[in-house]
């Protein structure tokens, strides 16, 4: 019996071990059988085989039954793996992602159901697989794209979004505006002028007074509410309660009593009770405002995340997004250096002009928006100085009399 346990050990073809091993111990037992001589020596000893030979059955069935298991183990978990890369990766396209995560929830709960995993196997697969895997997920997107993690937690940035540039003043309300819908003119110098028909806001000049008024509102909205309420509040909700703020000048008193409930979901509704003022005219703003203080503007897998991981994955976006501004102002640094020598000398540009975004991106929106109107500046005189090559000199006087203020 026990070679016949040796042989079944080396064999991997545990589908038949139930049919082979009964063949199997028969067989040992009649061999053994006919080494006796003596016909009721041998029948009284193959009697008492029978219980061995049982035992050494059971025995190889049950190696079979674990091998069985193990082997469709070892699938499940390859398929699974398979899914949570599919899941993880930033390239893969998002209805893929959403396939590959219920393909992996319906095969644990199948293979929980079926018996092939117990309930505490099953609930380690969902964490490594599933709650393991939206981590991996936030961390990978966070060195491939940052803005992805960090979502609507700048104040600044949402108000570009919801305000719209405007480098021409108009009436708004009670006040001509222009910029980022604001009244005045935040200047290089730092004055602050009154917004006037008639005038023409730089790029510069509107990101100036944006981060200057942002500063101030959130200033606002921390006297309005106490600086404990404010600081217990998610970093997305503070950005809200800044762009409503922004937008009515101080923070209307219904949401300042929900702030100090420090409820999230009683600020949201809060903010969404001011859809109606004016005619409802703010109705759609008050909507994504209300959802950003809620967390319903961050993704499903963002949201499954506990605050804890969440902010480990916020400061590795942060992280990464300054690393991404440092290689991005080294190459637009070569670029403003090439181009403009380049452009002079042949009329043209291989390379690809950065874009006012970059530039912001790079050096923040007012250092950006003034390195970005000095290269624009540089490209134009290089452009205009090949172009004089072929013209007269009345043409070139001409060109020169024009540009004089």
């Amino acid at each position: 019996f026990l070679d016949l346990q040796n042989q079944f050990d080396q064999d991997g073809d545990y589908s038949t071990f139930g049919q082979r091993a009964g063949d199997g111990t028969r067989k040992a037992v009649s061999d053994a059988a006919n080494l006796i001589r003596d016909p009721k020596m041998r029948e009284r000893y193959a009697a008492q085989s029978q219980i061995d030979a049982i035992r050494t059955n059971d025995s190889i069935i049950d190696k079979g039954r674990a091998l069985r298991q193990q082997a469709e183990t070892n699938a499940l978990d390859e398929a699974l793996e398979l899914n949570r890369r599919l899941y993880v990766d930033p390239l893969v396209p998002e209805d893929v992602k959403a396939k590959a995560r219920n393909e992996i929830i319906g095969a644990i709960d199948v293979s929980r159901e079926a018996g092939l995993l117990t309930p505490d196997q099953a609930d380690a697969r969902k964490k490594l697989y599933l709650d393991a895997a939206d981590f991996s997920r936030g961390a990978l997107l966070a060195e491939s794209d940052p803005s992805a993690v960090l979502g609507d937690t700048d104040a600044a940035a949402l108000l570009r979004r919801f305000e719209g540039f405007r480098e021409k003043p108009y009436w708004d309300v009670n006040a001509y505006r222009t910029g980022y819908g604001s009244d005045t003119i935040t200047k290089e110098n730092g004055t602050i002028v009154k917004v006037k028909p008639g005038d023409t806001i730089t790029r510069a000049d509107a990101e100036r007074d944006l981060l200057r008024r942002t500063k101030e509102f959130e200033a606002g909205a921390i006297r309005s509410v106490g600086q404990d309420a404010w600081a217990s509040l998610p970093a997305q909700a503070r950005a809200a309660l800044v762009s409503v703020t922004y937008n009515y000048g101080s923070l209307p008193s219904s949401v300042v009593q929900a702030v100090k409930t420090g409820d999230v979901e009683t600020i949201a509704s809060a903010v969404e009770g001011l859809k109606g003022h004016n005619g409802g005219v703010n109705a759609k703003r008050r909507s994504e405002e209300a959802a950003i203080i809620r967390g319903d503007a961050s993704p499903d897998w963002f949201k499954r995340l506990s605050p804890e991981d969440q902010a480990k994955l916020r400061k590795q976006a942060e992280t990464r997004r300054n690393q991404v501004n440092v290689e991005t102002r080294a190459g637009i640094e070569v670029t403003a250096d090439n181009a403009p020598t380049a452009i002079l000398n042949t009329g043209k540009y291989d390379g690809q002009l950065p874009s006012l975004e970059q530039f912001q991106t790079a050096y923040g929106p007012v250092d950006g928006a003034e390195r970005y109107g000095k290269f624009q500046a540089s490209v134009e005189t290089a452009q205009q100085a090949y172009g004089m090559r072929t013209m007269s000199a009345d043409e070139i006087g001409q060109v020169v009399q024009g540009a004089v203020p």
